[in-house]
């Protein structure tokens, strides 16, 4: 008999591998338990705020994103020297080499 297969004989070696199992098992199952119950708050918290305050939401994305356009074009329309250079104006916006 080799010393392997003596030391896997032992009690001792049985029951460390029997806690290790179950500390796994009992470990990969409260991880998974809290990534779900996360997953099912954040859900829910989302659908409520969306659901109660709609309009809210949506003027304040379009507040933001409007000032940050506003911001963009007037900076590149004070940089052209022909505001009615439509080709520029173009360019400026799509340029022919940019990747779509």
């Amino acid at each position: 008999m080799t010393p392997l297969a003596r030391v896997v004989r032992t009690t001792a070696f049985k029951l460390s591998a029997i806690y290790i199992a179950v500390f796994s098992i009992f470990s990969v199952f409260f991880v998974l338990y809290i990534a779900y119950s996360t997953n099912v708050l954040l859900s829910q918290q989302v659908r409520d705020t969306i659901a109660t305050n709609p309009a809210g939401l949506t003027a304040d994305a379009v507040t933001r994103l409007v000032g940050a356009k506003h911001d963009t074009v007037t900076r590149t329309l004070r940089r052209l020297e022909n505001a009615n250079d439509i080709q520029r104006v173009g360019d400026l916006f799509f340029p022919l080499d940019a990747p779509y």
